[in-house]
C-alpha cells in the first residue's frame, strides 16, 4: 500500500447529488468494458442513484480525491430488511453473535476507483472510510 495525498471526503445525499458529472466519469472509466450493457451506462447508474439510493434515509458516499480530482467512490445505506440478511450472514458466517437478528445492517451499494488509481491501496482507503463512521454492526 502506497503512502498518498488522497483526501477522504464524506457526502450525504444531498451533497451527493452535486457531484453527478464527477461520479459518472469516475463510473464510466471503471466500467468502461461494460458499455455494451445497457445496465452499466452512465446514465442507468445515475437513474439508479437518483431514484433508488439516494432517497433512502442515511445513505453515504466518501469519495477519493487528489489534487481536488474524484479518484474513486464507495457509497450505500442502511438495509430496511436486516432479519434477512442476518439470517444469509449467520448460515455463511456461524460465528457472528448479533444482540439480534434485527439489528441494523448497511448495504455497500457502489463502489470504484478510476483504473488510473488501482493497485496503489485507494481503494481499502475509500472503503474503510466510509464503514468508519458506521453504527451498523454488520456491513
Amino acid at each position: 500500500m502506497t503512502a498518498s495525498p488522497v483526501e477522504l471526503v464524506r457526502y450525504d445525499a444531498t451533497g451527493t447529488l452535486a457531484l453527478s458529472d464527477e461520479l459518472r466519469d469516475v463510473y464510466l472509466a471503471s466500467n468502461r468494458e461494460q458499455q455494451g450493457n445497457l445496465w452499466y451506462s452512465p446514465a442507468k447508474f445515475w437513474e439508479r442513484f437518483e431514484e433508488l439510493y439516494a432517497p433512502i434515509a442515511g445513505f453515504e458516499l466518501v469519495a477519493g480525491r487528489i489534487d481536488g480530482r474524484m479518484i474513486g467512490y464507495a457509497f450505500g445505506t442502511p438495509y430496511g430488511r436486516p432479519e434477512a440478511v442476518w439470517h444469509k450472514a449467520l448460515r455463511i458466517y456461524p460465528e457472528l453473535h448479533p444482540v439480534s437478528t434485527d439489528a441494523p445492517v448497511y448495504i455497500f451499494r457502489e463502489f470504484a476507483v478510476h483504473p488510473d488509481h488501482r493497485g496503489q491501496g485507494f481503494a481499502r482507503m475509500i472503503h474503510d472510510a466510509l464503514l468508519s463512521e458506521r453504527p451498523e454492526p454488520l456491513a
